[in-house]
């Protein structure tokens, strides 16, 4: 794990509402202007971020010199939970209820684990990094 720098998110990714990503779909469908999804994630830009979701079972590391952008963040996020879950993330959301995801299907995502909760709802400061809040 990489220290994290004292950094502020976009408010584009911390204001609830501010827009509508469906989570199951590509950034590309959210309907961000290009010049906010081209924009530094945060302030000042850093090349890593830390997203961490499911009670911190997924943690998702954004890469990019020379800085992680709005569009960075979202692709990672989507793309990192539409992978195959793994056993234990899938026993973790069982353990918490949050998931009806049949634990036998080698098709389980991990965006079936969070499921109805689709909708990216911001990113709140948590450890070393950020946590995802979704909404359904």
């Amino acid at each position: 794990m990489r220290p994290r720098r004292q950094v502020l998110l976009a408010s584009i990714l911390t204001t609830p509402g501010a827009f509508v990503f469906d989570m199951r779909s590509p950034v590309e469908y959210c309907n961000l202007p290009a010049h906010i999804l081209a924009g530094p994630a945060s302030n000042p830009p850093t090349d890593y971020l830390q997203i961490s979701a499911l009670f911190d079972a997924i943690r998702i590391e954004v890469v990019n010199a020379p800085y992680v952008t709005v569009y960075d963040v979202l692709h990672r996020i989507h793309r990192e939970l539409i992978k195959r879950a793994q056993p234990a993330e899938l026993m973790l959301a069982q353990s918490h209820g949050s998931t009806s995801a049949d634990p036998r299907s080698p098709a389980t995502r991990r965006i079936d684990l969070i499921a109805p909760n689709f909708i990216f709802a911001g990113l709140a400061p948590s450890g070393n990094g950020w946590t995802l809040i979704v909404r359904p």
